[in-house]
């Protein structure tokens, strides 16, 4: 009942709704695209929804770490805008493809095609470092199969930090990252107006004494596992002029 009442609350705050517990977000069109700073003052972001909290991913309360994000698009990006609360940010590792989901990131997952099995994974850490991958198979038991050779032609990120990244601190803030998906890096057409894809956004908190795994989607799995495709969250490509006066 917890799971469900708080996902409930996350949906309707984002000005969405609930379909079998799914939560779903307008992404609407921009005219002024976001520039990649990482400073999140930008426009766009001022005129789109807020997702305004994130879930732990297996139990679907409300996590301790405060976590919001914005999407928004145009015809040739999606847009991403991460806030994450912390304390302590770090962040070792600083090679492109790394295993950064070991220590502290956000982590967008998408599937353009509903019908196909196939969806990508992108990951950054507060040190800006990227993670990209194909996932080309997952089984009823959620095992998948990902290339993290692929590459995201055109990805862009930044990162800033009110704080260090670079070691360990007790007095940091918070970290915000942007990050551009270019719908050619997808090998896809920019969408069209309604159209839905399935999505999910995660975040990754790690510190001395806690390891927090939130979501905008909670998985409900025993254990952490973000490669739920089912628990994927409809994300619906929306104009301005047409967007839902629901939120």
């Amino acid at each position: 009942m917890i799971a469900l009442v708080s996902l409930m609350a996350c949906s309707l705050l984002t000005g969405a709704t609930v379909e079998q517990n799914i939560p779903w977000y307008e992404c609407l069109k921009t005219t002024s695209p976001p520039t990649i700073d990482g400073q999140l003052t930008d426009a766009a972001w001022a005129d789109v929804p807020e997702i305004p909290h994130f879930y732990e991913s297996c139990s679907g309360k409300v996590a301790k770490y405060l976590t919001t994000a914005r999407l928004c698009w145009d015809n040739n990006n999606l847009y991403i805008a991460f806030r994450s609360e912390d304390p302590c940010i770090w962040g070792t590792l600083t090679k492109r493809d790394s295993a950064i989901f070991n220590e502290e990131v956000v982590e967008v997952f998408l599937q353009p095609d509903p019908k196909d099995s196939i969806y990508y994974e992108f990951e950054v850490s507060p040190r800006n470092v990227k993670f990209d991958s194909l996932i080309r198979s997952v089984t009823p038991e959620n095992r998948y199969s990902g290339n993290s050779k692929w590459t995201c032609k055109g990805l862009k990120t930044a990162v800033f930090v009110e704080g260090t990244a670079a070691e360990k601190s007790e007095s940091d803030r918070f970290w915000q990252v942007e990050i551009a998906i270019p719908f050619k890096g997808l090998k896809r057409t920019p969408p069209k107006t309604e159209e839905v894809w399935r999505a999910n956004l995660y975040r990754i908190e790690r510190n001395d004494n806690l390891t927090e795994f939130q979501a905008w989607s909670p998985t409900l799995t025993p254990r952490p596992n973000f490669h739920v495709p089912a628990r994927f969250g409809r994300l619906i490509f929306k104009d301005l002029d047409r967007a839902s006066d629901a939120n």
